[in-house]
This record gives C-alpha cells, structure tokens and sequence, in this order.
C-alpha cells in the first residue's frame, strides 16, 4: 500500500513537471508571437500613418536643436516649418507640437539625418527592447511575482504598452522610471528616487507625482537633493540649447497647446480635468473652469493622501500615488495608461502573501488592467471614476478591504 502511494505521488509530481513544462511552452510560444506581430506592424507600416505618429513630434525638436533655430524652440510657426521638412513629401497643415524640454530631445538628434520611416522604426524598436526588459526590472523589486505563471506576459499584452511602441510614444519610459522611483524609495535609496522623479518631466504633467513620491520618503532632503540638482541641469540646459526667452516662454506655449486642437481626441482621456469639461452642464463648462477645478480637486485628494499614506502598507500607497498622478495629469490618452502597469504589478505581487485580501486584489488589478478597454468601449468618464476609487480604496484604513464584502 505504502509502494502504490510513492508510485502515485511520483506520478503526480512527473505530471506538475510535465504540466509547467508544456505550459512554459505555451506562454513562450505565445510571446514570440506577439514579438512578431509588433516587428510585422513596425516594419510594414503605412508611411502615411508614420506621418501622424508622435515621434514626428520628438524629432521636430531635435531638427530644431540641430540646426540651431533653439530660441524659436516654443513657437508654433517654425516647429511646423521643421516637422514638414521631416514628414517630406507629406505636408501636416496643423504641427503636432514638441512640448518637451529641450534635453530631452538630444537622443533624437541623430534619427533627424535618417528617413521619417527609419527613424520610427528605430525607436520603435528601441521601445520593444524597453518593453523588454521591463519584467526584468520588477521581477527584482516585485519578488513574489514568480507566482504568477504567465505574469511576465503582461507588459506585451497590455494595449496601452502595444499603442506605445507602434504610435512612438514615450510612455514605456515612463513606466520604467515610476518602477525605478518605487524601487529607490522602497530601498531608501531616497537621492536616486529623486533623480528619477525629475525625469519624470519628460512628459511635465507628470510633475503632479512627484509630491506624492516626496511624502513616500523617509529622508524627503535626500530625495529633494537628488530632484533638485537633475531639474537645475535640465533647466541650464534648456538656456544653452534654447535661450532664457524660450523658457519664459515655455508655460504659457503648454497652456496654448493644452486645448482641443492640439490635443486631439481630449474627450478619450482619463483625467479628472477632461470628465469635468465634458460632463459639466453647459454654463459652467469651460477648458479654464475645469483645469481650476482639476487643481482644486488635486489639493483636497493630496491633503486626504496626507492623512491616509502613513495608516496604510508603502506598496499601497505607492500605487495609490500612481493612479493619482494620471487622474491629475490633464493630458493622458490611451498610450499614456501604459503607467497602469505599475500598479497593476504592485497588486498582484501583494495579492500573492496577502490572503485576507487577496480576492479584492485580484479585482481592483483586473480592472486596471482594462481600463484601457473600458475608458474606449464604455465611457471616459466611468473609466475616471472607478479609477477614482480604486487609487481610494488603497488608502483606506491599513490593508482591510473587508467593507467591500460585507452585506447589510
């Protein structure tokens, strides 16, 4: 008796073997053929809509640093007189504006002496080696992740990270940099948490995170160090590339092309602004009204994220954060959701120990990661409130998420 039940569970343990083994396959098979179809869509492109992708924009930027015109960097004229010469023998009659600091255009420089088709594709490319090695970076700071059979899939099937690589968007950087913050500050790395949260101006409505990123901090000097020093070298910058004239004129050129026109497609963004502009009756709907109240509304969340962040676990807060920072961000389309990732992550790798919550986990992660497909098929502004309270259930009282279940 004692023989057949070794002999059984021999079998059964050869059976797992061959089971993770056969569905290791699977999930490989399935990664090489989403690599595939990215490069088959990269390669094969339509010139046309390479003329519309964003990085048109990057490297009407650069083409503007490389021939010296940087004073003249902020003024909508000369970018589209420079991004025509890019998009040649396609002509844009409205520029799709460079509204990045101008160091930030310098990696770019070097693709303005290629063809628009080439320099896309090398980008492209470029964010499908990021994308890449994204699971890499969180399997080192998410260490419970590897419970997840297929988790490392995630990063390719996710639709914001998808629209990223093939519109030449900047949004896989940016995830990259969120998990990099999340890493330093949660190994008291503060002064490189800091660094980091400074190139978070890449895209500046991302500016709004680093407050919340300051308070996460145990020494907030050393991560106030670290910002300081790289958001000085970024301004000094911009003066020798540009001109001081170019960078007074910076914020009011954001604020101008911060609008419908420029834009494009305001009414699909998850933001708190965009859902106010676009559900507000009539009389008090305007573009200024709603960024007031964008702000307002952003005081009173960072005031309760005051009163909350200490009550709860860093990894919740953190993603709380996250969440926050693109609900406030103003101008966060479809590709930009790809930050979700972040949180999406985190929740899964607390999901794993954390068994109390572990079903309110999975949900409030689930859902994250179809925002995307909910804010396009169902409606921004639904997409914008269960957001809402996703990045407010995180914050409340510790890790109990128990009052979701209770019934009356």
């Amino acid at each position: 008796m004692d023989l057949a039940k070794k002999f059984t569970t021999l079998d059964s343990k050869v059976l797992g073997k061959e089971q993770f083994a056969a569905s290791g396959i699977v999930g490989r098979a399935f990664l090489i053929s989403i690599i595939v179809g990215l490069t088959y869509t990269i390669i094969f492109a339509d010139p046309k809509f390479v003329v519309q992708s964003d990085v048109v924009s990057f490297l009407t930027g650069a083409l503007m640093i490389r021939n010296k015109v940087g004073v003249n960097l902020y003024d909508l004229p000369t970018q589209l007189f420079y991004q025509n010469q890019i998009v040649s023998p396609f002509v844009r009659e409205a520029v799709l504006p460079f509204k990045i600091f101008a160091p930030f255009a310098l990696p770019f420089v070097p693709l303005t002496s290629l063809p628009l088709k080439t320099a896309y594709m090398f980008f492209a490319f470029l964010n499908f080696a990021l994308l890449g090695l994204l699971p890499h970076l969180t399997a080192m700071t998410l260490n419970k992740l590897r419970e997840f059979r297929f988790w490392y899939l995630a990063p390719f099937i996710f639709l914001p990270s998808i629209l990223s690589v093939i519109l030449g968007q900047l949004s896989i950087v940016l995830a990259f940099i969120y998990f990099l913050i999340f890493k330093f500050v949660k190994d008291k790395k503060e002064a490189l948490a800091g660094v980091f949260s400074a190139l978070l101006l890449i895209k500046p409505q991302y500016v709004i995170a680093i407050p919340f990123f300051l308070l996460l901090s145990d020494n907030r000097r050393s991560f106030l160090k670290g910002f300081l020093i790289v958001f000085f070298i970024l301004i000094l910058s911009t003066l020798i590339i540009s001109s001081p004239d170019a960078l007074l004129k910076y914020p009011s050129f954001l604020l101008l092309t911060e609008n419908e026109f420029f834009s494009g497609h305001s009414q699909r963004m998850l933001t708190v602004s965009s859902t106010l502009y676009y559900n507000l009756p009539m009389k008090l709907s305007s573009y200024k009204g709603a960024l007031s109240l964008n702000a307002l509304f952003y005081f009173i969340v960072y005031c309760i994220f005051i009163k909350k962040y200490k009550r709860v676990n860093f990894d919740y807060a953190f993603a709380s954060a996250v969440i926050f920072s693109l609900l406030f961000a103003v101008h966060v389309l479809e590709h930009d959701l790809a930050i979700l990732m972040v949180p999406f992550l985190i929740l899964l790798n607390i999901a794993v120990t954390d068994k109390k919550n572990r079903k309110t986990l999975y949900i409030l992660a689930f859902l994250l990661f179809l925002m995307p497909q909910i804010v396009l098929i169902i409606s921004p502004a639904f997409g914008s409130i269960m957001t809402i309270f996703i990045a407010i259930t995180l914050l409340y009282k510790k890790t109990n998420f128990g009052f979701l279940w209770k019934r009356k």
